[in-house]
């Protein structure tokens, strides 16, 4: 299978269409597999390997041919409307833009999320420290 862009003459399904229903599940059961043999630890080398990965290619892009919405044919678990963007507009994706409330500190992005998720673990630790210090006295 050629790597070479398709024509734009293809009719997309709108965003947030899904994948199609037999992908969907294989999707799913696949994420679910995929979740539970993997430590977080793995988890947390291979995110930082794709980024790394990603910034690498992002950065050989020059800004005209960053912008440019390029066809291609639909990867396994990218959904149609995705399948013509531009490498910039990729990496805004990644950014993840959407912000969802916090009790306490608001609305957070990804970034945000995922700070929170570390101090959050780093505060509960403490705690389980605390609890053990105070059981030897």
């Amino acid at each position: 299978m050629s790597d070479a862009p398709i024509s734009t003459a293809v009719k997309l399904a709108p965003p947030g269409a899904g994948l199609p229903k037999p992908e969907w599940f294989i999707a799913r059961l696949i994420f679910g597999w995929f979740r539970r043999a993997r430590s977080r630890g793995d988890l947390a080398a291979m995110f930082e390997e794709e980024r790394e990965r990603i910034l690498l290619l992002a950065g050989s892009c020059d800004p005209a041919n960053g912008t440019r919405r390029t066809l291609i044919k639909r990867l396994p678990g990218l959904e149609d409307s995705s399948r013509d963007w531009s490498v910039f507009m990729t990496l805004e994706h990644l950014r993840t833009a959407a912000r969802y409330r916090h009790p306490w500190f608001g609305p957070l992005d990804a970034a945000g999320w995922h700070a929170m998720a570390a101090f959050h673990l780093r505060l509960h630790r403490k705690q389980v420290e605390a609890i053990l210090a105070a059981m030897q006295r």
